[in-house]
């Protein structure tokens, strides 16, 4: 973490069928002065697409949303995503 945020998602935990689309709302609290944009990234997961609305936020903005998609062949299990700002 780059001091001077934190990020938390609204939802800790998803469940998605093959096919399926949900999305997160990620909101971020920033300390007092700070005045940078943000990039957000994850870590890649196999048969999951995964796209920051926006990807890149301005020093004005509090919140991404993170849109996740389970391919038609996504294996089913429980995985484990990191969501990373910078």
């Amino acid at each position: 973490m780059i001091s001077g945020f934190s990020i938390e998602a609204e939802q800790s935990q998803i469940t998605l069928q093959n096919g399926d689309t949900d999305t997160v709302k990620v909101n971020i609290s920033k300390e007092a002065g700070f005045n940078e944009s943000i990039a957000f990234s994850s870590n890649p997961i196999s048969g999951i697409t995964v796209v920051f609305a926006p990807q890149e936020v301005q020093p004005s903005d509090n919140f991404t949303n993170l849109i996740l998609t389970a391919e038609p062949l996504a294996v089913p299990g429980d995985y484990q995503m990191i969501v990373t700002g910078t």
